[in-house]
């Protein structure tokens, strides 16, 4: 097939813009706009199974999208499913009701489950969906309420199927998840075990139904080798997700990128430990005041190992926290003289009031940090909403001379 003149598929959009009956008749046009000239616009595609039915994110709507297109279902590399909960309307009250299936002591959580007519359109047309596509990444997401999740055992048997065929995909290569309920950490392992070509894994508000003490892992006498070279693991709001990696029989040897939020330091240092030599950019998440109180002491006073987290091939480092200025400095403190760090990012809240020793400490430390091309400060100023950040920005630039003069001598090549 011949492609046509972008300018002139440019053009022809620019007048029938407003005119779609138009648009529609123009065959050729319109098989060049889908197929050449704006093709990308199709690679991501997001549904909501309880939108209303006319909405265009609705599956009704995106399933009769793709089938009067056929030709654009290859197009699509990513699929985004975003579990809503939707507005009850007053008339239907009971249109959610609150399930303790999993521990009716634990007031913290009170699980959601839908049972409306809805339902059964997303059980009929959802797995339709999948079935068209032949997906790089998939993303299942519940939004809205924290206490809203997907319970993956009550997922109805077409569903699960067309999720199970997709993971074992040989094109799948992502998968994120957050907001979900499975039985058991083991659960949740051998359904990802089957996704062979996964390379990047994001797993975040997962919870598991089982009581603590059936909390089942990967077994000892499987070996899984997973192909994953990107990691995120968050543990705010979730349960134990960090741990589920920590185990001789999995092998993550290709992994070389990992993110990590959770306040279980001993959950945290364990997962770490296991991979540091292997990972090359690392990005932590510090909440409490204890992880950064003094970086140096050990895990088993329940604080961040700081030798699981300068790995033989770490090349860059990012770090959040809520105090930005006492991280840094014990960060610089406890810093290897032999580390390959080139790229550093600090983020957090901070005042314009700090340690005056901060620059002498960054001072001794990066002149021995000969790889580190990039420091980055990502403040966020808690000052009153008419301060001026860029005056304050330009305050820690030469609070920080250390680092000036270090740009300024440009060494070694390539310095921000």
């Amino acid at each position: 097939m011949c492609r046509v003149p972008q300018e002139l598929v440019d053009e022809i959009l620019h007048n029938l813009r407003d005119d779609i009956p138009a648009l529609k008749r123009c065959s050729i046009a319109a098989s060049m706009f889908f197929m050449t000239a704006r093709s990308h616009i199709f690679r991501k595609l997001e549904v909501e199974p309880h939108a209303h039915p006319r909405s265009f994110r609705s599956c009704q709507q995106r399933y009769k999208f793709l089938i009067t297109y056929p030709h654009l279902a290859r197009l699509v590399q990513e699929l985004c499913v975003i579990w809503t909960v939707p507005p009850a309307p007053k008339t239907q009250i009971s249109r959610w009701e609150i399930n303790f299936d999993l521990d009716d002591s634990d007031e913290e959580h009170d699980y959601l489950r839908f049972r409306s007519k809805d339902a059964k359109v997303v059980r009929k047309q959802l797995p339709l969906i999948l079935n068209l596509l032949d997906l790089k990444k998939i993303s299942l997401v519940a939004s809205g309420s924290v206490k809203t999740y997907v319970i993956w055992s009550f997922l109805e048997e077409p569903l699960d199927h067309a999720l199970s065929t997709l993971l074992r995909s040989q094109n799948l290569q992502s998968v994120h998840i957050r907001g979900a309920i499975f039985r058991s950490p083991r659960h949740l392992l051998s359904l990802l075990s089957t996704a062979t070509c996964l390379r990047e894994l994001s797993l975040s508000r997962i919870l598991y139904s089982s009581p603590v003490d059936e909390w089942k892992s990967w077994p000892e006498s499987e070996q899984w080798r997973p192909s994953l070279e990107i990691l995120l693991l968050s543990e705010i709001g979730s349960h134990s997700l960090c741990e589920c990696f920590v185990n001789s029989q999995i092998d993550l040897t290709h992994l070389h990128t990992l993110t990590i939020a959770t306040d279980r330091d001993d959950s945290r240092n364990a997962l770490m430990r296991e991979v540091s030599n292997r990972v090359e950019h690392l990005k932590l998440q510090l909440r409490l005041v204890h992880d950064i109180v003094d970086l140096t002491v050990t895990t088993s006073q329940g604080r961040l190992d700081v030798a699981t987290m300068f790995g033989l091939n770490l090349r860059s480092l990012h770090i959040s926290t809520t105090y930005l200025y006492r991280l840094m400095n014990s960060f610089f403190h406890v810093c290897p003289r032999d580390s390959l760090l080139e790229s550093l990012i600090f983020e957090g809240p901070a005042c314009k009031n700090y340690d005056q020793l901060l620059d002498d400490t960054i001072e001794l430390a990066v002149v021995h940090l000969r790889s580190l091309k990039k420091v980055e400060i990502r403040a966020v100023y808690l000052v009153s909403p008419g301060a001026d950040s860029a005056m304050l920005s330009t305050h820690l630039r030469f609070s920080l001379p250390s680092l000036e003069k270090r740009a300024t001598n440009q060494t070694p090549p390539g310095w921000e």
